[in-house]
Parts: C-alpha cells; structure tokens; sequence
C-alpha cells in the first residue's frame, strides 16, 4: 500500500475513502495523531489519484464567507421552528373553546382513517399544556436543527414534517378508533431516525467503520427508550415516527450523492408551508362546522 493523501481530517478520509470503495480501489485509512491517511494498492495509485482528483475538481472546498452564510438560516430554523410551535400553542390556550381545536385538529384515530388526514399535521402542533410544550421546543430546537445541517434547511425541514405526520398515520392504522394524540414529539422522534439512519448508511460504506454504523442506530434507540416512554407519552408514535424517519433518512442517504441546490430547498421548504397551511384551514374548517 503506498500513502496517497495524508494530514486528512475525519472526514475527508471517509470522503476519500467512499470515493474508492465505489470505485472498487483496494484502500486503507489510518490514523497518525490527530490526521489521518488514505492508503492505496499500488497498482491501483494512478486510478485512485485521477478519481480523487477529479473528485476534488467537482468538490472544491467551500469559501468560509459563504459557508457561515449558509450555516445561518439552517442555525436559526430550529429556533423558528420553536417560535411556531409556541405562537400555535399561545393561539389555541387563548381561543374560545381550547379543547373543541383538540377535538378538531388532533390526531384521532377513526378520525384519520376515516379521511381527515390533515390531523396527522396538525396535530404536531397541538401540545396539552406548558411543560408537554417546553419540552418539545427543546426537542425540535435541537434534532430539527440537526437534520437541517445534514439535509438542508429546505429539505431537512420537509422530511421532519413529512416522518411525524406519517407516524402519526401509522399509530392511527394500528389504534383504528378510541386513541387521540397530540404533540410534535413524533416529528421529534422522526428527526431521531432520520440523523440515525444517514450516519449509519453513510458510515456502513466506509471500510473500518462498519461496526461502528452500528453506533448511531443505538444511540438513536437508546434516546428512544429513555426519552419516547415518559409518563403519558404515546411509545408508538414515537416508534412510528422513529421508523418513518429512519426510511426517510436512509433513502436520503443513498439517492442524495450530491447535496441539494437552493432551487430543492426552497420548493420543499414552500412544501412545508403549503402542507401546514393546508391541513390547518381543513382542520379548522371543522372546528367552524362544530365537528
């Protein structure tokens, strides 16, 4: 084995690694203090040195003006995020009749199944009372924000959106009738599985770090049995919405080679808007019609 890059970080030894193993090139990657170094076969060099070369010719190092530029929105999304879920809690506390937009918007089982499906929505959005909700800011501050720096700020929010509400589909098609829930702590949990599930497929590709794939896979289960089986939490919401997160997040990692342009981010981000905004008016439609 011959040395082809070395004083590497982290990082860009499993990029460069990634790029070999796709290509079939004998490699190993070590560490030397706190740089690492990708080693090829030698018979193998000039084939692994043109990949790489032309990998960092269509991969060139962000400039750090425009990469604090666009860290900032995806930093301040899951604060926003937290502003939304509190100013909806704030409107519902301080309506007319609190529990009949529970009764309207949550997520009722026969409800859901009997075709409002706009409830698997809002319901994310509807939290019992000031700790369920604090709790819950904290949870989509923080998981929601990850998933933005990994995905996007447009795409990341959609898939958080977009594996709560089918977790809540998914607990409605188990419960059938008689179950009611409510909270954004499917769509947090769903945030969970998706960061799980792109590290674990990200890193399963790597030579020398397939045990470690396993890592994140049961950091995310363990933060799933600690924190998803509270007093008067709903485990399988959180479980449905740990799994939809987890295909979500799987797919992303293996279809998304090359990160998303700001044209996707913002057509998923308006997608986000559209659904939100659209789920409401049908929800509130029939808090209007007394049902």
């Amino acid at each position: 084995m011959v040395p082809l890059r070395d004083n590497l970080t982290r990082k860009q030894a499993r990029t460069y690694g990634l790029v070999c193993s796709v290509l079939n090139i004998r490699h190993t990657i070590s560490r030397c203090g706190e740089n690492w170094t990708l080693s090829v076969a030698r018979e193998d060099a000039a084939r692994a040195r043109t990949a790489l070369s032309r990998y960092e010719a269509e991969n060139p190092p962000p400039n750090p003006a425009e990469e604090n530029r666009r860290r900032l929105p995806v930093a301040f999304s899951g604060l926003w995020a937290a502003a939304l879920l509190a100013g909806m809690h704030l409107a519902r506390v301080t309506s007319t009749n609190p529990d009949r937009v529970v009764s309207a918007c949550g997520a009722s089982a026969g409800a859901i199944l009997q075709g409002e499906w706009h409830r698997t929505i809002t319901a994310l959005m509807i939290h019992a009372d000031a700790l369920h909700l604090v709790g819950n800011l904290v949870g989509i501050a923080l998981f929601g924000t990850a998933v933005a720096s990994l995905c996007g700020w447009g795409l990341g929010w959609l898939m958080v959106l977009a594996s709560g509400g089918l977790g809540n589909a998914l607990n409605a098609v188990f419960f059938r009738s008689g179950h009611l829930s409510v909270g954004s702590s499917t769509a947090i949990f769903g945030a969970l599985g998706i960061l799980s599930a792109i590290q674990f497929t990200r890193r399963i590709r790597i030579p020398g770090e397939r045990l470690r794939a396993l890592l994140p896979l049961g950091g995310g289960l363990a933060l799933l049995a600690v924190l998803g089986t509270a007093q008067n939490s709903d485990l399988l919401a959180h479980l449905f919405g740990f799994a939809a997160g987890m295909v979500l997040g799987g797919g992303f990692a293996l279809l998304m080679e090359a990160a998303p342009g700001r044209r996707c981010h913002f057509c998923a981000l308006a997608a986000v808007a559209v659904a939100i905004g659209f789920s409401w008016a049908c929800g509130l439609g029939s808090f209007a019609c007394g049902r």
